[in-house]
């Protein structure tokens, strides 16, 4: 090899460490930076002998990652849903809870008894009122929380869609980008962080599937195939709060529809069960329950003209099946019972209908039919998904314990995916995260490479002023 190939062999090995010592800085320097992806550089040596960085390289696991965002989105859903019941199912409490609908109805049951062994007994009859309003007080704030929670899921949903529409487009900016950056270079890396992050994050919101292209950029789809973004074209999601649909581009893909082209995971997804499924379900089952206590504590008084309401009314009004959704938001005890209202707690016993009192103060047929109500079997929509027969106690433990199970499997659901998330990102990060001792064996490397490409140069510079002199 001649003086000058020396010298160039020489350089381009200094030229070469380097450039793999600023990597090396950087992964060091990145070591706790969320979403940095270790780097490596890529060296070829040529038939003399000179060394070359080819490229810079990110260590990542595909597999692993798709892996992990599988987990993200399924936590996702779970989260969602365990987070938008949390206040309904602390306020509906267990079946044994001093405020449960359980316990009201109970107690509306022990003091009816209690009342028909002295129906003229005014304190029992108060005692009787006052747990009939407060059933019906425990139907209207359980209807009213599950209305605030409807009205958060959607704020929720048009906040998830407008942020997953934004991370769309900074992936097709990032797409751009990665267009014009050609070759294995640190800003491609740096890109390619920034893509995986944001990846990341709408992994957490939706189920989507990514296509990679050999120059990093990426093509999305939900996992039902609809296209999300390609090149640096970003499709728009749209959420129509009003009818309860997802759609892009007019193809409607809200989760949860059988035939559609969407996805089932993600907040989004879990928001949209909350909305469309969940809620509403919880809701016609409450609204079950008040509809049975109006309509059979109506249909037991003959004191009643046609469309006059019982005990308990809709809102001061008789039941109207066109208009059962809500229902247990409206149900209130009569007036026609309550002395502060103009009423008369002796029509407990004569009726609600009647114009004063006149029933033999020991008779308790009304009564007693009251008791054998909420003890016998009752009707009930099938579509509430509790059954169609039931007797009102048997239902509403039925419902409690139903909608409990519901936030309780929820839950349960996310632990085991947390678990099974941080345990498969742990892995991930083993692979493409920094490892500070192996980034100071690098130094170390370095630092040899470094000093004997020094040496060489050293040496060939003694060599020529040697020469020189002796000249």
């Amino acid at each position: 090899m001649s003086i000058s190939n020396a010298f160039a062999t020489s350089r381009s090995g200094l030229m070469a460490t380097s450039t793999w010592a600023e990597v090396t800085s950087t992964n060091i320097a990145n070591a706790t930076t969320d979403g940095y992806a270790s780097r490596s550089v890529t060296m070829t040596t040529s038939t003399l002998g000179d060394v070359a960085v080819t490229g810079v390289t990110r260590s990542v696991s595909t597999t692993l990652t798709a892996m992990v965002r599988r987990e993200y989105a399924a936590m996702g859903t779970q989260e969602a849903i365990s987070s938008g019941l949390e206040i309904y199912s602390t306020l509906l409490g267990g079946t044994d809870s001093d405020s449960s609908l359980t316990t009201k109805l109970g107690e509306l049951q022990s003091n009816l008894v209690l009342l028909a062994a002295d129906p003229s007994d005014s304190s029992r009859q108060r005692a009787v009122v006052t747990s009939a309003q407060s059933l019906a007080e425990e139907l209207n704030t359980l209807s009213s929380t599950l209305e605030s929670s409807l009205e958060t899921t959607q704020d929720s949903l048009t906040s998830e869609v407008s942020e997953a529409n934004s991370e769309l487009e900074q992936l097709a900016a990032l797409n751009a980008a990665l267009k014009k950056e050609s070759g294995d270079t640190e800003r491609r890396a740096s890109l390619l962080d920034q893509q995986d992050k944001i990846l990341d994050s709408l992994s957490e919101r939706m189920d989507i599937t990514v296509t990679t292209e050999s120059d990093g950029q990426i093509t999305l789809r939900t996992s039902g195939g609809t296209e999300l973004l390609r090149g640096d074209r970003a499709e728009t999601l749209e959420y129509d709060k009003a009818a309860g649909t997802l759609s892009v581009n007019g193809t409607d893909i809200t989760p949860g529809e059988t035939g559609k082209r969407g996805f089932d995971e993600g907040r989004i997804a879990g928001l949209f069960t909350l909305q469309n499924t969940t809620l509403p379900e919880f809701q016609s089952q409450l609204d079950e329950v008040a509809r049975a206590l109006i309509e059979g504590f109506t249909a037991l008084d003959d004191t009643l003209a046609t469309g006059e309401p019982g005990l308990f009314t809709d809102a001061g009004a008789a039941y109207d099946a066109s208009d059962l959704t809500g229902l247990a938001g409206r149900i209130t005890v009569n007036s026609a019972v309550l002395p502060e209202e103009g009423g008369a707690l002796w029509r407990l016993r004569d009726g609600i209908g009647a114009d004063e009192a006149g029933t033999v103060a020991g008779e308790a047929g009304l009564i007693n039919s009251y008791i054998d109500l909420l003890e016998g079997e009752m009707s009930f929509s099938a579509e509430a998904g509790l059954g169609d027969t039931a007797t009102l106690t048997d239902y509403v433990v039925s419902l409690t314990t139903s909608q409990q199970t519901t936030l309780s499997s929820a839950e349960s659901e996310l632990e085991s995916l947390s678990t099974s998330a941080t345990t498969l990102e742990t892995s991930r990060q083993n692979i493409q995260g920094v490892n500070l001792d192996d980034e100071l064996i690098q130094l170390t490397a370095i630092q040899q490479a470094y000093a004997a490409n020094s040496q060489v140069l050293t040496t060939l510079t003694e060599m020529i002023d040697s020469l020189l002199e002796a000249v």
